[in-house]
């Protein structure tokens, strides 16, 4: 039956099959033999498919204290050990991720037996174990792989290597010269992720060793000024997860005159991703968009409650340095929003210089309550009008002690300025809703509203707010509270009327 394919989509069919199923395709069709084992070694996680086409004589294992099994040479290796391997097989690996390499059931190769490799190959080309290899990742630096992980390097990263993934731990020096030795035979990278704590050595090698002019995606933790200064240099970045990100200058204070930096800067910079204990960490960050940058996506998230005036300034940063031209969606957020003394219940925060971006998605999330009276309803629905996704969320225990300024008729008009939103998350005071509600201005309604996180929003009538939510959403999917609270009975009523499904 494949064999009545085309040769372009057998591969497409043999990508969606188990290797169990593979491997059945290869015994069963000397057509289908070729495209079969392409997709069989494609993708390569640990060391077995090289050690079954060894030959039988040449290895021996034993068990390790990890009950592993470590396979040792029986005798000399010599090139022509590796034929099969390298006319048969090599060509065909595409990714390679040692990540699985822990795992029990797998064995793997002696430090002695890879090396004993190296020496081996040493006259073919860089990579010659895997010629046509795209992406590597080896992320054992954490554990006794370390050295092993240095000299496969060698043998399988090809200069033409696209991805690199590779983890890495402060002072080990024999993998830091393997690293910086494979820098050096590639030709021009386009993806980087480095896992490992902040580390001198990652700038270094970033801006000395590796060949960026090709670089488009890269992660890694932390990015000092000196770093910062290197990247927003590179002509073709489009995204930067930054994770850990420590505390950095600001090129200015935030509230001041700003200083906006060269165009040339992060030109074609497109998703820009932090996450840090602090959040005062994240500004400096964004301070180096010029006004032209392409950015699409921009999320920033911290860990520790921050001070108003903390917060504040992340925002303020976001509006002077986000191009309305690009800038859709954008996410700042703090997983820990607790009370803490660093949170004064007293301070909002004005979330109104985000009113020059044209967003479609917005998500604002931190330790201090957003201020939200009906002027700000009125400008952000002058401001988002393709807004399909909005979240204004505030500490659920802010929340209790402050109560909403809003009622529906602010949210009525929020809606009407936009039309394309699907995904609310608002708190709003519902119970000055009656029976006899107006809808209007009555060609905006029914609006295409489907899941709207209400929060603790005051409630008096659920059979009122029911038949108001009826003829201005009708088309609502999930009415939620999110959180425990004296409110959340009287909005399951309202779900009950509806029939939707209320989790609490």
């Amino acid at each position: 039956m494949l064999e009545a394919l085309g040769l372009d989509l057998i591969p497409l069919v043999l990508s969606h099959l188990d290797r169990k199923s593979l491997h059945s395709v290869v015994l069963s069709s000397r057509y289908l033999l070729e495209p079969g084992l392409n997709e069989l070694w494609r993708f390569i996680a640990t060391f077995e498919p090289l050690i079954a086409c060894l030959p039988d004589d040449l290895l021996d294992f034993e068990m390790n204290a990890m009950d592993r099994r470590v396979y040792s040479l029986k005798r000399p290796l010599d090139i022509s050990d590796l034929n099969r391997y390298l006319e048969g097989y090599a060509f065909r690996i595409r990714h390679i991720n040692y990540d699985d390499f822990r795992r029990d059931d797998y064995g793997t190769l002696s430090h002695k037996a890879l090396l004993a490799l190296q020496i081996t190959t040493a006259h073919l080309p860089h990579g010659s174990l895997s010629p046509n290899l795209k992406r590597f990742s080896w992320d054992n630096a954490r554990n006794c792989e370390t050295e092993a992980g240095t000299v496969a390097m060698s043998l399988f990263m090809p200069p033409t290597l696209d991805t690199w993934t590779f983890g890495m731990v402060e002072g080990d020096w024999v993998h830091q010269t393997g690293l910086h030795h494979a820098a050096h035979h590639l030709l021009g990278i386009r993806s980087l992720e480095i896992f490992c704590s902040p580390n001198p050595f990652v700038d270094k090698f970033i801006v000395s060793s590796l060949r960026t002019q090709n670089l488009q995606n890269l992660r890694l933790a932390h990015a000092p000024t000196p770093l910062l200064r290197h990247l927003c240099t590179l002509p073709k970045i489009e995204r930067m997860d930054l994770h850990d990100q420590t505390p950095v200058s600001f090129r200015y204070p935030p509230g001041d005159t700003p200083q906006l930096p060269s165009t040339d800067n992060f030109r074609s910079l497109k998703s820009l991703r932090m996450d840090s204990r602090e959040i005062c960490a994240l500004g400096p960050v964004i301070q180096y968009l010029p006004s032209t940058n392409c950015v699409r996506l921009l999320k920033a998230e911290a860990y520790v409650a921050a001070r108003c005036v903390e917060e504040q300034a992340l925002v303020t940063v976001v509006g002077v340095h986000g191009n309305q031209a690009a800038m859709r969606m954008l996410l700042l957020s703090n997983s820990n929003a607790q009370h803490t003394e660093d949170v004064d219940p007293e301070q909002t925060l004005d979330i109104s210089p985000l009113f020059r971006l044209d967003l479609e998605a917005c998500h604002i999330s931190l330790s201090n309550r957003i201020s939200i009276k009906p002027q700000t309803i009125s400008q952000m629905a002058s401001a988002w009008g393709h807004m399909h996704l909005l979240r204004l969320e505030s500490p659920a225990y802010l929340d209790f002690i402050w109560p909403p300024v809003i009622n529906h008729r602010d949210i009525l008009q929020l809606l009407v300025g936009m039309p394309s939103l699907r995904h609310l998350s608002l708190q709003f005071d519902a119970s000055q809703i009656c029976s006899d509600e107006p809808v209007n201005p009555k060609e905006s309604f029914p609006h295409g509203l489907k899941n709207w996180i209400v929060g603790q929003s005051p409630i008096s009538s659920p059979s009122c707010v029911a038949q108001f939510l009826k003829g201005t959403v009708p088309n609502l999917k999930r009415l939620r509270t999110e959180s425990p609270g004296q409110h959340n009975e009287s909005w399951g009523k309202v779900n009950e009327l509806l029939g939707l499904w209320h989790p609490y």
